[in-house]
């Protein structure tokens, strides 16, 4: 049985092997051709070329050809081809004697769902990179599609090109093709023939964009339906997919429409996950944290709400154990589950002891503020591992960053600082970084405030505390005053509150 899973994983991996080789030679000896010679193309070979080009639905519809880079040279090939009078080189000039000659012809000779695909094509690249041809192209389909008084002209989507039209939303505000969108997808029953890696695409690229969130709220509890009456097979990562493009959407008093119904299609399957969706479903949830704890609190029972804490560590666990995530992706999870506060002894107790194998490099200075709110958030006092979180940020402190410390970062330090004063965790290294802040001309007012609260707090008071007091205090007027938020009179009270009772003799 080890033999041939050896073999199978062998097999797996030199058949992924076989497929990047097999993208990589297509890519060089059709793809890069193609878009070289885009410029030569009559507007119907244009079309399909970006067609077959255009980003890959998700979920099984198809491989994603190109990568970011491949995209930058599909954008360089329709603005080469497609450049205004005074463009550059040989292509720009036959493209302006085309439009003035042969454009409005060539345009007239394709259907109404070519040029549709033609404009999606255009929309994808950026509709700078190609304007004047796809101002024309959107005035053709406005006399196309504009309805008449006998009655609406009828045009024939394919799934494909209705999710590209769905995908440049933002191409068709105040154009018919956005009536004609509207009307389709105000009924269930418009959608209903999209296979499932569509829908879930289709579901993705709506909620990207401003609509009324009736529109894919209606469509997801339609489509719930037909998933309870048996009509429609969905994978776990498509659950996820579906959740994550709705939760910012379902709120109350629709949340019950989506998100309950969804989970409990989900939780028996957490376990099972990969991890991108796994993580994909934590960062979800934790976008909407608040939202799902007060849910929570009115569910009964062992409700699918309920199920899912314990159901989402346990799979955090056992990829947290497997290696399955980088470190990054370890803190990130760990971030989420404090924002949602979801704490299981064993999963918490894996991810720490992974934080501590871990040495800190520079790339990871940036980690330190998610990892100190998850401990704080989730109440862990880990000081073996705090330790080592103050050691990193003091040493990045004196090799890594500007001195004085930019605005931003100062309030970076605060946030760190604020967070270990949560779990009353102590560091005179630094408690001597905040104190040093006090003199640092690029900290506000407010700044220099919350360094003198957490200096307070910690009740270190060195002898730039007084200065730095009298200072804020000369300096500020009624009007500052009045902007102060209420955290910012909490730190005032807190700096009066500490340095009265723990305060040296002078200061008081």
């Amino acid at each position: 049985a080890a033999a041939a899973g050896g073999r199978a994983v062998r097999g797996a991996a030199t058949a992924g092997r076989a497929e990047r080789e097999g993208v990589a030679e297509l890519k060089a000896k059709l793809v890069l051709p193609a878009l070289a010679r885009l410029h030569e193309l009559p507007l119907r070979e244009i079309g399909a070329c970006l067609t077959a080009l255009s980003p890959a639905a998700h979920g099984g519809v198809g491989p994603d050809l190109l990568d970011a880079a491949g995209r930058a040279e599909v954008r360089d090939a329709v603005r080469a081809a497609f450049a205004p009078s005074g463009g550059d080189g040989g292509a720009g000039r036959h493209w302006v004697d085309f439009r003035d000659d042969h454009w409005a012809g060539e345009l007239r000779s394709l259907d109404t769902a070519e040029v549709l695909e033609l404009a999606c094509g255009l929309g994808e690249v950026g509709r700078d990179n190609a304007r004047w041809a796809l101002d024309s192209l959107l005035s053709e389909l406005e006399q196309r599609l504009r309805p008449t008084r006998a009655s609406r002209p009828s045009v024939e989507l394919s799934h494909l090109l209705l999710l590209r039209l769905c995908r440049v939303m933002d191409l068709w505000q105040g154009h018919v093709v956005e009536e004609v969108l509207t009307h389709l997808l105000s009924s269930p029953e418009g959608v209903s023939p999209l296979p499932t890696p569509y829908f879930v695409a289709v579901l993705k690229a709506l909620c990207s964009f401003l609509v009324p969130k009736e529109v894919p709220l209606r469509l997801v509890a339609a489509f719930l339906d037909r998933v309870d009456r048996g009509e429609r097979t969905v994978t776990p990562e498509q659950w996820v997919e579906i959740l994550a493009a709705i939760r910012p959407l379902d709120e109350p008093p629709w949340w019950e429409r989506a998100t309950p119904r969804i989970i409990q299609q989900l939780v028996p399957h957490v376990g099972g996950l990969s991890p991108d969706a796994l993580a994909a479903l934590c960062g979800s949830h934790a976008a909407r944290a608040q939202q799902l704890e007060v849910a929570q609190s009115t569910e009964l029972g062992t409700s699918a709400l309920e199920q899912l804490p314990g159901a989402v560590t346990q799979a955090v666990k056992h990829v947290v154990e497997a290696g399955k995530w980088d470190f990054e992706q370890v803190v990130r999870i760990f971030d989420d589950l404090g924002r949602l506060g979801w704490y299981r002894e064993a999963a918490t107790a894996t991810v720490l002891a992974q934080c501590m194998q871990t040495s800190l490099l520079e790339p990871h200075a940036p980690l330190l503020v998610p990892l100190a709110r998850a401990c704080a958030a989730l109440r862990v006092h880990h000081a073996p591992l705090l330790h080592k979180m103050v050691l990193w940020h003091c040493w990045c402190h004196t090799y890594l960053r500007p001195r004085p410390l930019p605005t931003e970062q100062v309030d970076e330090l605060l946030e760190f600082a604020g967070h270990l004063l949560e779990l009353s965790f102590q560091s005179l290294e630094l408690q001597g970084i905040l104190a040093e802040q006090l003199r640092n001309p690029n900290a506000s007012p407010r700044q220099v405030l919350a360094l003198l609260a957490a200096l307070a707090r910690f009740s270190h008071f060195p002898p730039e505390f007084k200065e730095a007091c009298a200072k804020v205090c000369a300096e500020s007027n009624s009007s500052d005053l009045a902007s102060l938020s209420p955290a910012d009179l909490v730190n005032a009270f807190n700096i009066h509150l500490c340095a009265v009772f723990d305060g040296p003799a002078a200061l008081k």
